[in-house]
């Protein structure tokens, strides 16, 4: 069965204000990818959340610096590259299969003069065939779903027919709410290409998540699996409860069938008892967990030398050396 890539955008208005209710929101619909528009991070670091990591983060550097930013969280069983241009609220990463690459991006257009920057998204549609782009482009066009259109929306719509993409939005499901008026409208956007769209699962407005924004959801099905880092399980002998390993082995022990061993079969099942009793006390005193493929443990040993070498090294930094005189220096 072919995999599916879920992403999912949001205009969070501020991602530190809203850590709780996105870590929630996240937990509870478990996307891949997690593009995020007006972060408002102000030079602070991305909040840490589980099961994600950071992919690309760009806060506003020239003008307005105290709004905008864009991010993007990808899940940590995915692979991706970043491939963000240099310039504010723009964002982008590459994800991979084992056909084809997708270029997903975020981008923040905020409700200024300023035109669409469609110059720099094409770029991206001349280096891939696969894209996602997704965001608050506060582009407003009836074609799409909008209430009304206006000029940013007129610039949309020529984006999309220019490139011959497709904006995967329901026309019905509204993405902003003004609490102040009661107005609803649609300006959070997924834009796909025709590749994208021939596979498109769904795509949806979800449940709010503090902001005044709803979040979007886009599902893809793959031809294949996305390239994720690999895992496995391991025991971490040194953390198990030895007390409560020999304590379920003698349990187990005690209620072995206390008949004389006379046969060949019934020497198989003891033994077979004993193994079943052996990984099951295992399991309770040291369960397995999953770490990526690539990671190991340090030996005590080697931890130990690495500290001492440290330590050596902080000790002979602090050492004086004899101040040399001023015309020996220039001898």
């Amino acid at each position: 069965m072919a995999a599916e890539l879920h992403v999912l955008h949001v205009n969070v208005n501020g991602l530190r204000a809203r850590k709780t209710e996105c870590e929630l929101y996240l937990s509870e619909t478990k996307p891949h990818i997690v593009l995020l528009n007006e972060t408002k991070l102000c030079g602070k670091p991305v909040p840490r959340f589980a099961g994600y990591q950071t992919a690309a983060v760009r806060d506003r550097t020239s003008d307005k610096i105290r709004g905008g930013g864009v991010a993007i969280l990808v899940s940590k069983s995915v692979t991706f590259s970043d491939i963000s241009p240099d310039m504010d609220d723009i964002v982008a990463i590459e994800v991979t299969t084992d056909k084809y690459k997708f270029a997903i991006v975020s981008y923040y257009c905020p409700p200024d003069n300023k035109d669409l920057n469609s110059g720099v998204l094409e770029q991206f549609l001349l280096q891939y065939e696969r894209v996602i782009i997704a965001g608050d482009l506060n582009a407003k066009h009836q074609y799409f779903g909008s209430q009304c259109t206006d000029a940013r929306g007129e610039q949309l719509f020529d984006f999309v027919e220019r490139n011959n993409m497709i904006v995967a939005n329901d026309p019905d499901q509204m993405t902003r709410h003004d609490v102040s008026t009661g107005h609803t409208d649609l300006i959070d956007y997924v834009i796909i290409t025709k590749p994208v769209a021939s596979r498109c699962v769904e795509c949806y407005v979800g449940d709010c998540v503090g902001s005044d924004h709803l979040p979007v959801h886009f599902t893809v099905k793959l031809a294949s699996r996305i390239d994720t880092v690999p895992t496995k399980q391991v025991r971490i002998l040194a953390k198990c409860d030895w007390t409560l390993f020999s304590d379920k082995l003698t349990e187990a022990t005690s209620s072995y069938n206390v008949s004389v061993l006379t046969s060949e079969a019934a020497i198989d099942v003891r033994c077979d008892e004993i193994k079943q009793s052996i990984t099951q006390a295992i399991d309770l005193a040291c369960p397995k967990k999953t770490i990526k493929d690539y990671a190991f443990r340090l030996r005590p040993k080697t931890v130990g030398l690495n500290q001492a070498e440290k330590e050596a090294e902080k000790k002979v930094s602090k050492v004086r050396r004899p101040k040399v005189p001023y015309y020996v220096q220039q001898c």
